[in-house]
């Protein structure tokens, strides 16, 4: 269920930023068009952070938890046929998603044993 404006926040995970940086300032056709699907994501998220499939627990891989702690929760988001986004929920004050990285769906589908 979609929450009231301003109670979602957005965040891009510390490894990724440098990435998120360089695709908004490049101006190859390719980065443009994933900064723009990342931005559309963004704006879904942040109406609703349940947008996107919740990963099931037993699925997600080892190396999200030793590089962004324990996680409790995993979420994948469809940027479009051929590239996934997965995020992390949290909830304090107001709810927190956490964008931990973006890639193309072969290699989501091999990280995630599909």
């Amino acid at each position: 269920m979609p929450l009231p404006p301003g109670n979602v926040e957005v965040y891009i995970a510390t490894d990724r930023c440098v990435e998120y940086a360089a695709l908004r300032a490049s101006s190859r056709c390719e980065d443009r068009r994933v900064f723009a699907m990342l931005e559309k994501a963004v704006g879904v998220l942040k109406k609703n952070p349940y947008a996107g499939d919740r990963i099931r627990r037993r699925q997600i891989p080892a190396e999200h938890h030793r590089r962004y702690g324990p996680l409790d929760n995993l979420w994948k988001y469809n940027l479009s046929r051929s590239c996934r986004l997965v995020y992390t929920v949290a909830r304090d004050d107001g709810v927190i998603v956490v964008v931990l990285e973006w890639f193309p769906h072969d290699e989501y589908e091999r990280r995630f044993g599909y």
